[in-house]
């Protein structure tokens, strides 16, 4: 295979990712944005900060990993599309906790 096919295959899967992974972290982040801490709350905790962190976090990790371990030459390609999945999975996670201990206990 070409270098500039490679490339191109690792480019689409890079992108296909990252935008099934935007998705995935939206439908997650945005009901926790306007319900979980609504208006006077985001703004007074400096939320957006965190939700910004969360999500660039998650799309440059799948998009650096993606680009560098896909190849649909190897055997092991969907093991190491796992792994980074299981990996931005972790990720996000971790990132909710903190948003979630955030939250006043009053509310």
């Amino acid at each position: 295979m070409s270098v500039k096919k490679l490339y191109k295959l690792k480019l689409s899967a890079t992108c296909y990712k990252v935008l099934f992974s935007s998705l995935i972290i939206a439908i997650i982040v945005i009901p926790l944005y306007f319900f979980w801490f609504p208006y006077p709350l985001n703004q007074s905790l400096n939320i957006n900060k965190m939700i910004v962190n969360i999500f660039f976090v998650n799309i440059a990790l799948v998009g650096l990993l993606t680009f560098i371990f896909f190849n649909p030459e190897r055997k092991d390609n969907k093991v190491n599309m796992l792994i980074i999945s299981f990996f931005q999975v972790v990720a996000l996670f971790v990132g909710l906790y903190y948003l979630v201990q955030v939250r006043p206990a009053w509310l």
